[in-house]
């Protein structure tokens, strides 16, 4: 006697209900907005520079600091760098030679560099 449910159609089933279950998955999923994308980039490039030591270097007065800095943005973002100390004096910045815009995302770390303690403001937008 034949069945209707035979060993390949059982497996047809479980790889299509997995399938679905997938599609449904990845679908359903919140998109990430450019903007929040844009945001963590810039912070996690601030992270990477202190990390670095690039921000110490720069308050040093190390003219390459800044250079090392460019050397991890991405192509398609312009880049507004201001580095202030305890007493919101400002002590470096920096910038791409881009139009403004209107719109930007601003991240900020503290950081210490010879015992001092400054605080790094990054904005970025697309170019």
């Amino acid at each position: 006697m034949t069945g209707i449910f035979t060993l390949d159609s059982i497996i047809a089933i479980v790889v299509a209900v997995g399938m679905i279950t997938a599609i449904v998955f990845l679908v359903s999923q919140p998109k990430v907005s450019s903007d929040e994308y844009l945001y963590k980039v810039t912070l996690d490039i601030l992270t990477i520079a202190e990390k670095r030591g690039d921000l110490s270097k720069a308050v040093r007065g190390d003219p390459w600091a800044i250079q090392d800095f460019k050397g991890v943005l991405p192509r398609s973002v312009c880049f507004q760098l201001d580095i202030y100390n305890e007493t919101n004096g400002l002590v470096l910045h920096d910038d791409t030679k881009c139009e403004k815009p209107n719109k930007y995302m601003l991240g900020k770390r503290s950081f210490v560099s010879d015992k001092k303690f400054y605080v790094a403001n990054l904005k970025m937008w697309y170019k």
